[in-house]
């Protein structure tokens, strides 16, 4: 049996990791080792910089509290090992962002898909106009913030940890946000330490985990071939109902916040 991770597993968690399964869910098993949270997964678009990717026979076999210890050589899983294979490499990322007429372009195709892909959460729906209510002033605060530049997104952080999913849909929606402007190297948004410190009792493990990636300009795989899709100037309405469909409106809500980047560097160029 084998196993795969990526070549840029995240850097400072050093291995071996020991740690135990906690949650369960349909495609994907959160592992704590000591402050990293390791997500065991079946699906490689789904696979992010914490991520390993095993098959369907053993992702069946996983329990709660079963043992997890990765090393050089491999995974283990209570009293099986996998070894690991080729490693997965991420997207290269473009040295600079999409002109302002692809980024229109995009944004305004990503705002006619989206109605119709995923489900929605209410931050998604006051995004899209489809209603207000807690977060339509937020989200025009940070529409606003965008347009002064660089945005700082400790002046929305009251608001993290607002909405549903286990990654919560505000974060989400922050999330994807913070992704473009750093996978693009875009510099609408301000240095996130600050913004960190302040969330670390305030969202989910998950979540937080989440907006690591994005301040380093990573995602999983889905979403960085999307936004090299759209470098490119191509956007697929199959690759966007498929992430859309991701998690409860994680996926949906992801895509929102990078609609709402390509809608401010449009802007500002």
């Amino acid at each position: 049996m084998r196993a795969r991770k990526r070549v840029d597993f995240w850097e400072e968690a050093d291995i071996p990791l020991r740690g135990r399964i906690g949650t369960v869910f349909h495609r994907a098993a959160d592992v704590l080792c000591g402050r990293f949270l390791v997500t065991l997964m079946t699906g490689e678009s789904c696979l992010h910089p914490l991520g390993i990717l095993i098959d369907g026979e053993a992702f069946a076999c996983l329990e709660p509290g079963m043992p997890v210890h990765l090393d050089s050589d491999g995974l283990y899983l209570g009293m099986a090992g996998f070894a690991w294979e080729t490693p997965v490499r991420p997207v290269m990322r473009p040295r600079a962002g999409p002109c302002a007429e692809i980024a229109f372009r995009h944004a305004a195709e990503l705002r006619r898909l989206l109605p119709l892909a995923g489900s929605r959460s209410a931050v998604g729906e006051a995004f899209l106009g489809e209603r207000g209510g807690d977060f339509a002033f937020p989200l025009d605060l940070l529409r606003k913030t965008l347009v002064a530049g660089p945005a700082d997104l400790v002046a929305v952080g009251r608001w993290f940890g607002g909405g549903e999913g286990l990654t919560p849909a505000w974060d989400d929606l922050c999330t994807g946000l913070l992704f473009a402007d750093r996978f693009f190297s875009g510099g609408l948004i301000a240095p996130t330490a600050p913004l960190f410190a302040e969330l670390a009792r305030k969202t989910t493990p998950q979540s937080l985990w989440q907006l690591r990636f994005a301040a380093t300009g990573r995602s999983s795989l889905g979403f960085e071939r999307l936004l090299a899709s759209i470098s490119a100037g191509q956007l697929r309405a199959t690759e966007v109902m498929s992430l859309a469909g991701l998690g409860h409106t994680s996926g949906n809500d992801l895509l929102c916040g990078i609609c709402l980047w390509l809608e401010a560097w449009a802007a500002r160029l």
